[in-house]
């Protein structure tokens, strides 16, 4: 296991490469940026720097939203740069070990840091309402006397991602938000419930198999359902697809009688149990003209003309829940000059994967990712 040390070293020489040209205010932030990445390997010490201040807070976004998150400063005062760090759909959400730790880590870095509760988190689901929750975290931020509000930023994993660039591309704050980073994210929400229900994608034109992890699936399903106006058609799709799987349940099906469902109800019924990619497209359109519920509202692909920041991204070549493929989209409708992508294979879907001690993997796997992981988040939060 590669000690925090070992961070702070990488960022010192990397730092020390940046004075031979002449960017010798990068060595600090270099420095700090080791430490930060340390925090993301369990069982590692922190710094010894001093702790941050931490606080609960709430605020309440435009739609009406009690919006419960976590406020780290650092020790020092002083109105400093802000990042939101917006988690995916994942039950303990803002308190997520990880995620929690990795904010006190840039916290101690200099960096005021809002980790804000996803409205869906407990039900495992996105909601509609999430992007002006984002949108909300990012005014409440710049009313803070510990930020200085020109240089607040968002840092999404997953879905928290997405739904971050969503919230970016909204006009409230679409022309103050400093960047944008985002690890696994996806761009086209209809994409991965294409993934979950016919076990394909559509890329470079053509289709390939692509089978995302269960997880998918269940958020697929609970986002859908939960948005259905008939409570009676939630009770029933429930009982039809409970598994892990979008494959109905035989007694469930035997049982209910599907002239039973609404319009809408059936419309997402027959959504989930399509197998032909060649029907997806039409299955999802059919399913939003019943729904109350637009996709690309939750896409970045719906709101990609509005996003005015620069965009960083992190993917894992190999990410069995959402392809890097949808990364590699977002940065062809931005453009090289306003999106960056870096892919690495040390992630599994947006932590770190188990490392092997192996020379061969240390050597030829790992060193490289966390060197591409440290490069992409030095030029992230340099741009704050």
């Amino acid at each position: 296991m590669l000690p925090v040390g070992g961070f702070v070293a990488l960022g010192v020489a990397l730092a020390l490469i940046g004075l031979v040209v002449g960017l010798r205010h990068e060595l600090r932030l270099a420095v700090d940026v080791g430490a930060a990445l340390a925090s993301l390997i369990p069982g590692e010490d922190q710094s010894e720097t001093a702790e941050p201040n931490a606080r609960g807070v709430r605020y309440t976004s435009s739609g009406g939203d009690e919006i419960p998150a976590d406020l780290y400063a650092p020790a020092a005062g002083g109105a400093g740069p802000a990042l939101i760090l917006v988690n995916g759909v994942e039950v303990t959400g803002r308190r997520h070990p990880v995620l929690a730790a990795f904010a006190e880590s840039l916290a101690r870095a200099g960096f005021v840091v809002l980790a804000p509760e996803q409205l869906g988190n407990a039900a495992y689901r996105l909601v509609d309402r999430d992007p002006d929750a984002l949108v909300a975290g990012f005014e409440f931020l710049r009313r803070q006397p510990e930020v200085n509000p020109k240089r607040i930023a968002f840092v999404g994993v997953s879905t928290g991602g997405s739904l971050s660039l969503v919230a970016a591309a909204d006009p409230r704050i679409a022309d103050d938000v400093a960047f944008v980073a985002t690890i696994g994210s996806y761009y086209s929400l209809a994409t991965l419930l294409q993934a979950a229900t016919t076990g394909t994608i559509l890329e470079d034109g053509g289709l390939r198999p692509f089978t995302p992890h269960r997880y998918v699936w269940g958020v697929a399903r609970n986002t859908l359902v939960s948005h259905l106006p008939n409570p009676d058609d939630q009770r029933l799709l429930y009982d039809l697809f409970p598994g892990r799987s979008p494959e109905p349940d035989p007694d469930a099906l035997a049982r209910i009688d599907l002239d039973d469902l609404s319009a809408s109800g059936r419309a997402v019924f027959e959504l989930f149990v399509n197998r032909d990619p060649r029907q997806a497209s039409y299955r999802i359109r059919r399913m939003e003209a019943h729904l109350p519920l637009s996709l690309d509202a939750l896409s970045p692909v719906g709101v990609a003309d509005g996003i005015q920041t620069q965009v960083r991204m992190l993917h894992d070549l190999g990410d069995t829940y959402i392809p890097s493929s949808e990364s590699e989209r977002l940065l062809r409708r931005l453009g090289p000059r306003q999106a960056q992508l870096t892919q690495t294979d040390v992630l599994e879907h947006a932590l770190l994967d188990e490392v092997q001690l192996s020379p061969d993997f240390l050597l030829g796997t790992f060193a490289p990712g966390m060197l591409s992981m440290f490069g992409f988040t030095f030029a992230a939060l340099h741009g704050l």
